[in-house]
């Protein structure tokens, strides 16, 4: 007999509480209207990629490996580099990476990584589905990358309330050490003093 662990109201009370709840990057949502956007261009993605070194100097790494550059011509020029990986690509790769840089775990940047390479992979996934069905629009394609991108932000905040409790958890470990610190001060015994004498 299966349980659910929690109700619908008892997640969004969970989200609510939490202090800080990361949200998307304006250049996240300009590079999505990019996206859907039917006349936009390599120049349009590259002056919003542009604000961001980390993520253009990928795109050129990307754009000037062997897997897209195969006769060694490299390229400098961000909207050449776009251009030669499609419009459609270098979007997706720099909305992942500004995911990745808007939402970091508790639990490190390996965990941070692994979520977002398998969420890339996921949307990734999603994209060649939506390459199979010719009568899916540009937004409706663009729809699936995100929901397969974001299908699994619910363990950064798990994360975050897990981060939040062990904070709890240590400040009360901290209290009851110092109480059991006194009580053994104030009778003369310190070998009850877990920190010894």
């Amino acid at each position: 007999m299966n349980k659910m662990i929690s109700t619908r109201e008892e997640t969004l009370n969970r989200i609510g509480s939490l202090e800080h709840i990361p949200t998307l990057s304006d250049r996240f949502l300009k590079i999505r209207e990019v996206i859907i956007e039917p006349h936009s261009n390599a120049d349009d993605l590259a002056e919003i990629i542009a604000t961001d070194m980390a993520t253009a100097l990928t795109l050129l790494k990307i754009a000037n490996s062997t897997a897209y550059n195969p006769m060694g011509n490299n390229l400098t020029s961000l909207p050449l580099a776009i251009a030669r990986l499609g419009v459609a690509t270098s979007a997706q790769i720099a909305m992942s990476m500004s995911l990745l840089q808007s939402f970091r775990s508790p639990m490190g940047d390996a965990h941070s990584a692994a979520l977002w390479a398998h969420a890339f992979a996921v949307a990734q996934i999603a994209v060649f589905m939506t390459k199979q069905s010719k009568d899916m629009s540009k937004e409706e394609q663009a729809a699936l990358f995100m929901r397969g991108l974001l299908h699994d932000i619910g363990r950064l905040v798990f994360a975050i309330s897990i981060d939040k409790l062990l904070e709890i958890l240590a400040l009360f470990t901290v209290f009851v050490d110092r109480r059991n610190i006194r009580r053994a001060f104030h009778t003369g015994s310190c070998r009850q003093c877990p920190y010894g004498a």
